[in-house]
């Protein structure tokens, strides 16, 4: 077992010798990432990886744009964007008019913020990402949570 996971497990780890560690061991991740381990494998192996804390930072280390200042401009236009979707014609296009539709049976800012990021291809007439995917979290286990996590850091990385 690796020192990151082992400090995890304690009641209060050490977060800057977690940080540093996480920073440290980032190729190596992304390797691992890239061969697509089994989602409980790398939660043993890097659990950190699994934190708030980790996911804001590796969100920076590969946008290069602090999640919570994406999260801040993303919300000052997703009112501008949404009106900009619902003034387009997506006739034909069962997919954007689904996620449209979404809105009205759950107007959360989390709804939205969704609706918004994946609507952005089919407003630019391009084709989705086959990453994107939306999905009801009642449907969802915690293990494919991760997997499609997993998924997403490895194109990102990529």
């Amino acid at each position: 077992m690796g020192i990151i996971s082992q400090e995890m497990k304690k009641a209060n780890p050490n977060l800057a010798f977690i940080d540093s560690g996480m920073s440290a061991t980032f190729a190596l991740r992304r390797k691992e990432i890239v061969e697509e381990p089994p989602v409980v494998e790398m939660k043993d192996r890097w659990p950190a990886l699994f934190t708030e804390r980790q996911i804001v930072k590796e969100f920076t280390s590969l946008m290069s744009v602090d999640l919570n200042s994406f999260y801040e401009e993303l919300d000052g236009n997703l009112q501008k964007l949404l009106l900009l979707y619902r003034s387009r014609r997506f006739d034909g296009n069962k997919e954007m008019m689904a996620l449209l539709d979404s809105l009205d049976r759950d107007p959360s800012n989390q709804r939205k913020r969704t609706a918004v990021l994946l609507g952005l291809p089919w407003c630019m007439k391009e084709k989705p990402f086959p990453l994107l995917k939306m999905c009801e979290v009642r449907n969802v286990s915690n293990s494919n949570i991760c997997s499609l996590l997993e998924k997403i850091v490895s194109l990102l990385r990529s």
